[in-house]
């Protein structure tokens, strides 16, 4: 992933709904952090999922991550350590790492996997250079199968098993969101109503029954009814967003702004947005999730570190340092033990964040605790 275009950021305190986010000392400073050598560092390690089926025989021991570069899956079995590697049927031409963040003067034809899904023991992810969605069972042999988009070059960047029951693909250079049903595997495309839209992320929402939708380029966010395939588009108020991640919880939707250095929130029923500006400028959060204790979680891929949102008071109350440094972090997500998991792009390398708050902590690999 390139690293975002520096912009400087004024913290402010809170005025027309954007919070100052000042660094205070976590609550409990028993915390630890460690990366561990999954790749070679040019091999682009991005991305990370797990087993979500209860009776799968992996569950709650495996994460699954995405090497760009190299296209390959790889697996991380957290009791012992290993990892296995799973080339891709067909081979990208070297020279890309990562996700672009301009979509602009790139030859699509040089990218491979970036992102990860897994539903029902099936390990879903986007070929780029295939123009395609490949799929494969999370059990040996693992043989993959390839879904070919309707529109040609169409680079499916990231895709999210929507509330509704399918699976919902951000086409971002053709400005279409492709729906796919997982079991019959009918793709359906829906054109997106702005051109160069830069259509990149996306969450499902039950409590909306619609799945939204991030316009990196213009700024936005887009609503997909599930029922009616209506959109609907609400304008980011941050001045150069350039939102990326969005997640959707119970309090409403939160998105990563690399570009603002911030993360947002947006309530669906007031219609209001509100800022939680990073204490660290240039900071370029990509990743959002929540952990175990409730608190948000974003990888600041600019300045090598991780940071801990209290969704109450809008305010960052802990900050941990990569081990790596200049590692550029990708999409941090929960992982099956409870820990906070990033991949990171630059060093192929992935870091494992614990915090006391998570609970007892299995360790890594979980044979030796």
């Amino acid at each position: 992933m390139k690293k975002a275009t520096t912009l400087i950021m004024c913290a402010l305190a809170l005025v027309g709904g954007t919070f100052v986010a000042r660094a205070v000392q976590a609550e409990d400073k028993a915390y630890h952090i460690e990366d561990m050598v999954v790749s070679d560092a040019k091999d682009g390690v991005c991305n990370l999922h797990t087993t979500d089926h209860v009776n799968a025989p992996d569950h709650g021991t495996v994460l699954w991550f995405a090497e760009a570069n190299a296209n390959r899956l790889g697996r991380l079995d957290l009791k012992t350590g290993k990892v296995t590697k799973i080339d891709l049927p067909k081979v990208t031409p070297p020279g890309y790492i990562g996700r672009s963040m301009t979509f602009v003067d790139q030859d699509d034809s040089t990218q491979g996997v970036c992102d990860l899904l897994i539903h029902d023991g099936t390990l879903w992810f986007n070929y780029q250079a295939a123009n395609s969605i490949g799929y494969m069972d999370t059990k040996p042999p693992y043989t993959i199968k390839l879904l070919e988009m309707p529109t040609p070059k169409s680079l499916p960047m990231a895709f999210q098993l929507g509330a509704d029951g399918n699976l919902y693909v951000e086409l971002t250079a053709v400005d279409k969101i492709a729906k796919i049903d997982p079991k019959t595997h009918k793709i359906t495309e829906y054109a997106v109503p702005e051109k160069g839209s830069g259509i990149v992320g996306g969450a499902g929402s039950k409590k909306d029954n619609a799945h939204w939708f991030i316009l990196m380029n213009t700024g936005k966010l887009l609503k997909f009814d599930y029922a009616t395939a209506k959109m609907e588009l609400f304008p980011i108020p941050t001045p150069k967003a350039a939102p990326f991640v969005i997640r959707s919880y119970d309090d409403g939707l939160w998105f990563s702004m690399f570009g603002a250095s911030a993360i947002g929130h947006f309530d669906p029923a007031t219609k209001t947005f509100s800022t939680i500006t990073m204490p660290m400028p240039n900071s370029a959060p990509i990743g959002i999730i929540m952990g175990k204790d409730g608190f948000l979680y974003s990888d600041l891929a600019a300045v090598d570190k991780i940071v801990r949102i209290d969704r109450s008071t809008r305010t960052v109350v802990g900050e941990y340092p990569y081990p790596t440094q200049k590692s550029f972090a990708d999409e941090i997500k929960q992982g099956p033990d409870g820990a906070i998991w990033s991949p990171e792009m630059m060093s192929g390398k992935i870091a494992r964040l614990w915090l006391p708050s998570f609970g007892k902590d299995p360790g890594f690999p979980q044979k030796k605790h």
